[in-house]
């Protein structure tokens, strides 16, 4: 296991239940708010200040996602939203970063993600 650690490159997180509590908040207007852990922000910085490459891959589609991880250092273009084939998403992201999947750590924590975790 440890040798398998020192072999990793990148960090790909789901948001819902991974980087939030899970839940939502609903306005009338249908925009859907989430609460994001300070800490989790430090830690994905810090992160990017060792080398590590950044990636977000989610189903949710709210600009507010987008924002609060461009502010964490993730690149913009290392943010999926909408995603309908996570792996997909996962393996553009590797391809772009020149990375093979056992290089990446992907967190995940509901079906949607299982494709993924089982390619990493």
């Amino acid at each position: 296991m440890e040798n398998k650690l020192k072999n990793i490159k990148a960090f790909v997180f789901d948001v819902d239940g991974v980087l939030t509590d899970g839940g939502l908040l609903a306005d009338l207007q249908g925009e859907f708010y989430r609460t994001f852990d300070a800490k989790d922000g430090f830690a994905l910085r810090m992160a990017m200040m060792h080398g590590y490459h950044l990636g977000i891959i989610t189903g949710g589609s709210s600009q507010s996602i987008r924002m609060r991880f461009i502010a964490c250092g993730v690149k913009t273009e290392d943010i999926y939203l909408r995603s309908r084939d996570k792996i997909e998403d996962f393996a553009d992201f590797c391809e772009r970063h020149g990375l093979k999947a056992e290089e990446v750590m992907y967190f995940g924590d509901d079906l949607p993600d299982a494709p993924v975790m089982i390619a990493c």
